[in-house]
């Protein structure tokens, strides 16, 4: 009995001792690394450490105390370890959760051992993020040579296949590049690196994403006015927190991916101002679109009504002008502000387009959408006193054939009137048309603008009109060429006899 006994106890040792065997293999396999002793100063030591598979944290201890996490994984770099005591030895060990896998021991000395420094390079956090550019940062300790220093950065950390340019420094410097033609919400690792005559160093991977926003789309356009505000119109799609600048001032955030409508901007002060829609809270952060919007405010006064209009272009998107330059079919609007200083009832806004232009709907009174012709004259009710009342619509341009070539200057009188008082203003429309090509116009290029008769029968009957008339006088001009011929015959003929008669003599 005791026998059997015996053999179990000998027989479960062996097993408790060949698992634990094993499995401290496959932890030293699973946890390999190794340090080695770097550049040295009398203050500092440089620790090189490589490890491999790890999946607990990786520490870097000087004696008994931690001095660094460099992380899992698989990686390499250098830890600079400083405030040291010069010629003193320091013994370092790489543990993982506690098991510690190298120790080296390292001197802090100057001039004891190799003194070539090999640089280091540090890594830093990524920023400037887009969907298609980053900037890499860091920063390197060249020891006073010369070093090489760049990034190198890639889709996965094991293959950082992609390098930015080499730049080359003396002295300890931050150093940041730029990369660019990235792909939209995309992981990227990335580290620095550092090499010099002495070796190459390489910072800790760090990683960043790409953004998804950045092909956000959107317009901006200026919509009407008082003489201290302005209403902008916007309208974007697929961003993320959007926002409205004036100048460099945050004046509207949306938080929402796609958002239209008309944003009123008050208490302004007389002139023009730029407006950016970007993606994103920063004056910096990507721009979707701009315009450029006016306060502006001139009427022509007749006691307490007053009357101003302005023109734009909605085909080519302009501001609010007093004059405008358009071609012929081009779609234009145009803005009616009436002012009352006291109080005006039953109101009545009409405007009278010339020739050239076609009123085209898009009646709009004070944002609301209105029907009726503009050119009948409407009525737009009261106006009290201080108060304005704004008046839209659109015309056309009519064709080419309504205009000559150059330009054409086309006014619209817009008047306002109410119990006695009436006041008007006007815009102009200059129209231009130039010679194009291969289009046929109507300007007369002949008597009868026929070019068989113009070209051919009435030159012919010219001709032949002149020859009746002055017959006579041709035929006495031909007898006189005629003797002159003869006369230059008979001289030439004289002097050849006489060259023929000298010969012979």
């Amino acid at each position: 009995m005791n026998l059997i006994k015996n053999k179990l106890v000998f027989l479960s040792a062996t097993m408790f001792f060949f698992l634990a065997f094993f499995a401290l293999a496959n932890v030293v396999y699973a946890t390999s690394g190794s340090i080695t002793c770097g550049p040295k100063t009398n203050d500092s030591i440089q620790i090189n450490y490589q490890y491999f598979d790890v999946s607990d944290n990786v520490e870097l201890f000087r004696g008994n105390d931690k001095i660094a996490d460099l992380g899992q994984g698989t990686n390499s770099g250098s830890y600079v370890d400083k405030g040291l005591n010069a010629n003193f030895v320091y013994i370092y060990n790489l543990a993982v959760g506690g098991l510690t896998i190298d120790t080296i021991k390292c001197t802090a000395s100057a001039t004891g051992g190799d003194t070539c420094n090999s640089p280091v390079a540090t890594t830093y956090g990524a920023d400037s993020i887009t969907s298609k550019s980053a900037l890499l940062n860091g920063d390197i300790e060249t020891y006073g040579e010369y070093t090489q220093f760049w990034f190198e950065y890639g889709t996965s950390e094991q293959y950082l296949n992609n390098s930015t340019k080499k730049e080359k420094v003396y002295s300890g410097t931050s150093i940041s590049q730029s990369i660019s033609f990235l792909s939209k919400d995309t992981i990227y690792y990335f580290r620095a690196v550092a090499q010099g005559n002495c070796g190459t160093s390489y910072g800790q991977i760090f990683s960043f994403n790409t953004n998804r926003y950045d092909d956000v789309r959107g317009t901006l356009k200026c919509k009407d006015f008082t003489s201290d505000s302005i209403r902008v119109d916007y309208d974007f799609s697929e961003g993320n927190n959007v926002s409205l600048f004036r100048g460099n001032n945050l004046i509207k955030n949306w938080e929402a991916s796609s958002e239209s409508g008309v944003f009123e901007d008050t208490n302004l002060s007389s002139g023009s101002h730029k407006y950016y829609l970007r993606n994103g809270v920063h004056s910096g952060s990507p721009l979707i679109a701009s315009v450029t919007c006016s306060t502006r405010y001139s009427s022509v006064a007749d006691d307490s009504l007053t009357v101003r209009t302005w023109v734009r272009s909605v085909d080519k998107n302009t501001e609010w002008l007093d004059s405008i330059t358009v071609a012929p079919g081009e779609l234009i609007a145009f803005y009616i502000r009436v002012k009352s200083d006291g109080y005006m009832s039953n109101v009545i806004v009409r405007d009278i387009l010339p020739s050239g232009l076609v009123y085209a709907g898009g009646l709009v009174i004070d944002d609301v959408v209105t029907t009726g012709d503009i050119t009948q004259g409407i009525n737009i009710g009261n106006v009290s006193n201080g108060q304005s009342r704004v008046v839209v619509f659109n015309a056309r341009v009519a064709g080419e054939q309504s205009f000559g070539i150059g330009s054409t200057n086309i006014i619209s009188t817009a008047f306002a009137s109410g119990g006695s008082k009436s006041v008007n203003n006007t815009a102009k429309v200059f129209v231009t048309r130039g010679v194009v090509a291969g289009v046929a116009t109507h300007i007369a290029t002949g008597l009868t603008d026929n070019k068989l008769i113009d070209f051919v029968i009435l030159p012919l009957l010219a001709t032949l009109l002149i020859f009746t008339l002055f017959r006579k006088h041709i035929s006495i001009l031909v007898e006189w060429l005629e003797r002159k011929r003869e006369e230059v015959l008979d001289s030439r003929a004289r002097r050849k006899l006489e060259r023929i008669r000298k010969d012979l003599i």
